[in-house]
């Protein structure tokens, strides 16, 4: 009889386990996967506004100016641009080059491309992207914005040329514009 209760009990503690342990499982699987439907609306919401965007592509939400998408090759380029300047607020050149032709990476070393450590760049505006030669090249006005212990100093008012290389749209070349103080 001891016996028999020892095996109920086992089977009943081992039971109860099973049971924890998967409404744990499947709890964490739900709230996992409503995740994943979420991500998966904002991506494709993203991939919609960007196909047809005629906004500001900025990565900061301050500015009134707006890029034209005229053709698909505009907004690629300024989506490339966009990712080059994301990477060049880190200061690191390889975060950089797959979004620069490889003439305009070779007339980099890191440190050029780095730059000074104050000011550093804290956010970009693109104003605009035009096309050149449609779907080949485009040029394209920006702001870089820079600070210096959290404060917003000046900006330099750049142009590029965006160009299509393959498949891709990359940055052959930056001009740099005239430093302007903020304060």
């Amino acid at each position: 009889m001891t016996l028999a209760a020892a095996i109920i009990a086992a089977g009943l503690s081992g039971g109860g386990v099973y049971y924890f342990v998967n409404q744990h499982q499947n709890t964490e699987k739900s709230s996992l996967q409503a995740k994943i439907d979420d991500l998966t609306v904002q991506v494709t919401k993203y991939k919609a506004a960007v196909a047809n965007s005629t906004d500001t592509v900025t990565d900061t939400a301050t500015t009134e100016s707006s890029v034209a998408s005229t053709d698909s090759g505009t907004s690629l380029a300024t989506t490339s641009l966009s990712n080059y300047l994301t990477a060049k607020k880190t200061r690191g050149l390889e975060n950089a080059k797959p979004y620069m032709t490889s003439t305009f990476y070779k007339s980099y070393s890191q440190s050029t491309f780095a730059g000074v450590s104050s000011p550093s760049m804290n956010r970009f505006d693109i104003l605009s992207v035009a096309a050149k030669e449609v779907g080949t090249s485009y040029t394209a006005t920006t702001k870089l914005w820079y600070s210096l212990q959290g404060q917003e100093v000046g900006y330099f008012p750049n142009t590029y040329e965006i160009i299509k290389v393959g498949s891709q749209y990359l940055v052959n070349s930056e001009l740099q514009g005239k430093w302007t103080e903020t304060n």
